[in-house]
């Protein structure tokens, strides 16, 4: 049976993701922004990597697990990717704006918030290729660790990245650190346990500072903030799904957890085309009005259609 601990937990960081976008303002200037994006997404990608079934991964064969991420992820992805960058590319050309450079740039940085599935797909490889090749994975998030912490504090762009972005290796570390708290399970939980009120008074002193760099550029010290705070998190926030793991949980909550990804990739639609016709700076209030509307009426849309048409299921859910 599934976790449903996991799935609550999953469908309030998919509430924090929802909120953290529709909230105009820039993210470092904007406390609400600055609060939601301090945490959200290490915690989502290290309870993706904690899901991660390490022993079925290692006996798959690379076709295997190219086939079963195929179309978990990569088919859904497809038409939110052809809708988004299909209209920036339209748009850039009715602009007199696209040249083959941005035309390839569109094609390998995607939209937004699109980020996140081809980047998980390359820690999946990753972590299939260490898995294969036998190298110990808390090596590699120890490793890990301190690229999580420069990349935060620091500015690498002379560094190339892949997906022209540095998330894949700015936010790797959660994941190794959520597929390495499932491989020593018992280890880190008897620790936390032991030293619980100790970490949670870590966790507030680690966010208070952070805050206070609200608004500021990025230091060493808020990196190390930063990612202190996160990593106390994953193992607060694990340990606690796994405590409650019997003990019932509220539905919709579940449900936006089991159905994170079409939430997550359609949710910006309304958000996408208002600032596209400039209504968050003409009608601020008509932005959040229709952004607020869509994304209710996205999740209950995700409720009602589950397992109603094959195509849907394929192409929005990604469910075999």
């Amino acid at each position: 049976m599934r976790n449903q601990a996991f799935d609550s937990v999953r469908g309030w960081l998919i509430v924090s993701v929802i909120v953290g976008h529709i909230v105009l303002g820039s993210i470092h200037n904007q406390v609400v922004r600055y609060a939601i994006y301090a945490v959200h997404m290490p915690l989502f990608i290290a309870l993706t990597g904690y899901l991660i079934n390490i022993n079925k991964l290692f006996e798959l064969s690379f076709q295997q697990t190219a086939a079963r991420y195929w179309s978990r992820l990569v088919v859904p992805f497809i038409p939110a990717f052809v809708f988004f960058t299909g209209i920036l590319i339209v748009h850039a050309a009715i602009e007199g704006r696209l040249s083959p450079a941005l035309f390839v740039a569109y094609l390998t940085k995607p939209y937004y918030h699109l980020w996140f599935v081809p980047t998980l797909l390359l820690w999946v490889i990753g972590l299939v290729v260490l898995l294969k090749t036998r190298i110990p994975l808390l090596v590699v998030c120890l490793l890990s660790a301190p690229l999580a912490v420069a990349w935060s504090g620091l500015e690498m762009s002379f560094i190339p990245t892949v997906l022209l972005s540095k998330k894949v290796f700015f936010y790797a570390y959660f994941f190794f650190l959520g597929v390495v708290c499932r491989s020593y399970l018992d280890n880190w939980r008897t620790l936390v346990q032991s030293m619980r009120i100790a970490i949670v008074v870590l966790v507030v002193v680690c966010a208070v500072f952070y805050m206070l760099y609200c608004g500021k550029p990025s230091t060493s010290l808020s990196a190390l903030a930063w990612f202190t705070l996160n990593t106390c998190l994953v193992f607060l926030l694990l340990d606690w799904i796994l405590t409650s793991s019997e003990s019932r949980q509220p539905k919709m909550l579940t449900l936006m957890g089991r159905h994170s990804l079409p939430i997550y990739l359609w949710h910006v639609l309304p958000m996408f085309l208002l600032k596209g016709f400039g209504v968050h700076h003409s009608a601020p209030w008509l932005y959040y009005l229709i952004s607020i509307n869509f994304c209710i009426g996205l999740v209950f849309a995700v409720a009602k259609f589950e397992n109603r048409s094959r195509f849907l299921d394929r192409w929005f859910y990604g469910l075999v």
